[in-house]
């Protein structure tokens, strides 16, 4: 909260009042967020609004164009509405999130259209009985996976790839580097 003394205002007058001003550095970045599809033995499990908005994300993730700010000033970013211009036009208009002093936030531009996917996903190998717990036999479902980007800007980009996996992920090709979550607790 910051107050502000001696200011009156007619009925229906608007005011900007400039708090403080800081030069961030920023990078632009593109992103594509890959979420995970339960297998097709547990889809029956699901109703089936649960089923269309499952295979809605699935089907059609999209690269996501976004600034990255760090924010090197002498207080937090707080949670607010956002306006990203470039050469004194509105570029977008989008949420940050609390940042805290050295921390970093994606504030998204827009879908980035002209960088395309193609996914594919294949079962390799399949284990009946690879496991039991309490009576209950499970199968082993071995998959393969494989994410194609085509760039079509006139200019290289720096893009960042997560894809969600349910199990066990045993490799990544291209420097990508696989990290077991818990599902329970991570985002």
């Amino acid at each position: 909260v910051f107050p502000v003394d001696n200011i009156t205002l007619a009925k229906g007058q608007r005011m900007t009042i400039p708090i403080a001003t800081y030069k961030l550095p920023y990078s632009e970045i593109y992103t594509l967020d890959i979420p995970f599809t339960p297998p097709q033995e547990i889809w029956r499990h699901f109703n089936s609004s649960q089923q269309r908005e499952l295979a809605r994300m699935y089907r059609k993730p999209k690269v996501q164009h976004k600034i990255r700010l760090e924010n090197k000033s002498k207080a937090p970013i707080t949670t607010a509405p956002a306006l990203i211009l470039l050469k004194g036009k509105v570029l977008a208009q989008t949420m940050s999130t609390y940042t805290p002093i050295q921390g970093q936030v994606d504030l998204k531009i827009g879908t980035a259209i002209d960088v395309t996917i193609e996914k594919s996903d294949e079962e390799t190998k399949r284990t009946p009985d690879a496991a039991t717990l309490r009576s209950s036999r499970f199968i082993k479902v071995d998959l393969k996976g494989e994410i194609k980007l085509t760039n079509h800007k006139d200019k290289a980009i720096d893009l960042e790839v997560s894809r969600s996996v349910l199990g066990n992920a045993t490799a990544a090709n291209l420097d990508g580097d696989v990290r077991m979550l818990n599902i329970f607790e991570d985002d």
